[in-house]
């Protein structure tokens, strides 16, 4: 079964393993990597890019998708005339990495924010968040039993940025449950209740903050997320659900 590097390590930004099997998918190349560092997109978080070398060419990896649990890299198109030589050989993956960085500060600061929405927003419950794939903002949902109004979101946007400044840690921890989690992380944890989540579970936890289930990439603290601006809030009454969209200062390829 590949090995999912990123969810231990988001920083590693290349690594050497072997094509574990591969597949044709709508005339496109498929591989499986024996441990991989791509992370395919969900929660919100947009794809990674990067390549993949294979007999010393180079090959851009077009998308990434999950067949049967497994995650499988799409390659371009090129990758078919070797399609066959692949299996069993090595294979050096690299990732775009400015849009990997960008994309964990983004995460982690969709996180901080939903911490400081349910500090202060009465009938807090996430709802999500949705990051750009230009990585131009990203936006927040939770839900609010009263009008989500400009003063909120003001209050809310002080809380966040004295966090970052207080630059506190993040790690990811797996628990045997998701009540084994709850249960240490009573205070700063919190969950969208139509998740069904069983068995173990990996949490975010921002020290004294937030713990969150979360499989996305993450900063290994606060301050790295950088400068955050709130761009816009919207409240639907009728729903109780608000939204923010934020930015932060990114530098991509």
């Amino acid at each position: 079964m590949s090995v999912q590097k990123f969810l231990y390590d988001s920083y590693l930004r290349e690594h050497t393993s072997y094509v574990e099997s591969f597949h044709i998918i709508n005339n496109l190349c498929a591989i499986a990597l024996a441990e991989n560092i791509f992370r395919p997109s969900g929660g919100g978080q947009p794809r990674d890019h990067g390549t993949v070398i294979i007999n010393k060419i180079s090959y851009k990896v077009e998308d990434i998708i999950k067949i049967k649990g497994v995650t499988n890299l799409i390659l371009d198109s090129s990758a078919l005339v070797s399609l066959y030589e692949f299996y069993g050989k090595e294979a050096n993956s690299i990732l775009d990495w400015e849009r990997r960085y960008c994309l964990m500060r983004y995460h982690t600061g969709g996180h901080i924010l939903m911490s400081a929405a349910r500090q202060t927003v009465l009938g807090y419950e996430p709802q999500g968040m949705e990051i750009e794939d230009d990585l131009s903002s990203c936006k927040i949902l939770f839900t609010s039993e009263e009008e989500f109004t400009e003063k909120n979101c003001s209050s809310l946007l002080d809380i966040a940025l004295n966090a970052i400044d207080g630059n506190a840690s993040i790690e990811g921890k797996k628990y045997p449950s998701l009540d084994a989690a709850k249960e240490e992380h009573i205070d700063e944890f919190r969950i969208n209740s139509n998740l069904n989540l069983k068995g173990k579970v990996r949490i975010i936890i921002i020290d004294n903050y937030d713990a969150n289930p979360c499989s996305g990439t993450h900063v290994k603290s606060l301050g790295e997320v950088g400068s955050l601006t709130i761009e816009s809030f919207s409240y639907e009454s009728i729903e109780r659900i608000a939204s923010i969209k934020f930015k932060l200062e990114c530098i991509t390829s």
